[in-house]
């Protein structure tokens, strides 16, 4: 095994001592990467400490199912918690930088 590589509670811990502070948590389809400025404008006006759950359009009651239990355990440890619908985030076309 690499040892440059760190268990999650190792790099937990490195974040706690250095001063890093997460504000929030966003959890989005890999479809919705593109228009990650949206997203983020939009989870960065949440109250700091809340997670917003992005659900994507076509997800298989499977996956729905997961996402409702993950939203529903953040909740029972203290977390508020925003699930929204993908279509939420993609009425604006993604923003590319303008080419001459």
């Amino acid at each position: 095994m690499d040892e440059t590589l760190c268990s999650p509670t190792q790099d937990g811990k490195t974040l706690r001592q250095g001063g890093v502070r997460l504000d929030n948590l966003a959890i989005v389809p890999a479809s919705l990467l593109p228009r990650r400025a949206t997203y983020q404008a939009y989870a960065n006006r949440l109250p700091r400490g809340q997670v917003l759950i992005i659900v994507p359009r076509d997800a298989e009651p499977a996956r729905r199912a997961t996402l409702a239990k993950v939203a529903a355990s953040l909740a029972a440890n203290g977390r508020r918690v925003r699930t929204l619908p993908v279509e939420h985030f993609r009425a604006a076309p993604p923003s590319r930088p303008h080419r001459r």
